[in-house]
């Protein structure tokens, strides 16, 4: 599991709870006697965490050359993170379930994605989980069953992985700070499904376009 940390030339920190990732100062800080042993809240599920985390001096300057976006394919955050990398010319690839099933049908073919043995969607979830470096989440403003379990698996492979929300100020420098101090070549993106959370493919599109050009 990923322990809490602080990434890049501006702190950020994760909860190793949750995995919610933003900057150190959107933690509420706990001071302590001793200064070793301050305390930060994490804002979404309100665990302690250590304020002073593992520090990577690393600042996003370009993607690697190798780098590629991985989904399963369904409505939602996972299309709209395909989408961004088919816009931005990155290679794509990914795991969905047999007979590439989705919410709105079958996943259309322009999607470079493998079809799973199984139709059951948490088989691909931890299929790419597991072939990527990292998986990133938006969690939208909605409860997601997928979403908590994409954060699950995470946590019980040991794979790095990050929440973050598409609401905050500095979102796309937290994002960007988060890949290059993992050194992810290869990002899973997960997060809601559209009829969940209308609107999220959109937004979470326009997002990674943004962070990732």
């Amino acid at each position: 599991m990923e322990r809490p940390a602080a990434y890049g030339t501006k702190k950020y920190i994760s909860c190793d709870k949750c995995s919610w990732t933003e900057p150190v100062e959107s933690f509420d800080r706990i001071p302590a006697l001793i200064s070793s042993f301050n305390q930060v809240r994490c804002p979404n599920c309100g665990s302690l965490l250590k304020a002073e985390g593992n520090t990577f001096q690393t600042d996003f300057l370009k993607l690697p050359t190798e780098f590629r976006i991985m989904s399963g394919g369904q409505t939602g955050v996972d299309r709209g993170a395909l989408d961004a990398a088919i816009h931005l010319g990155i290679p794509h690839n990914g795991w969905c379930p047999k007979g590439r099933k989705a919410e709105d049908g079958i996943i259309p073919e322009k999607y470079n994605l493998s079809e799973m043995d199984v139709s059951y969607y948490w088989k691909r979830t931890e299929q790419n989980v597991l072939d990527s470096d990292g998986t990133l989440v938006f969690p939208g403003k909605c409860k997601s069953k997928g979403t908590a379990l994409t954060i699950k698996l995470a946590h019980k492979h040991s794979k790095p992985i990050a929440v973050i929300p598409l609401d905050s100020p500095l979102a796309i420098e937290t994002i960007r700070a988060w890949i290059s101090s993992m050194k992810i070549n290869v990002l899973n993106v997960a997060g809601p499904r559209e009829s969940g959370c209308p609107g999220i493919y959109s937004t979470a599109k326009t997002f990674l376009i943004e962070a990732l050009h």
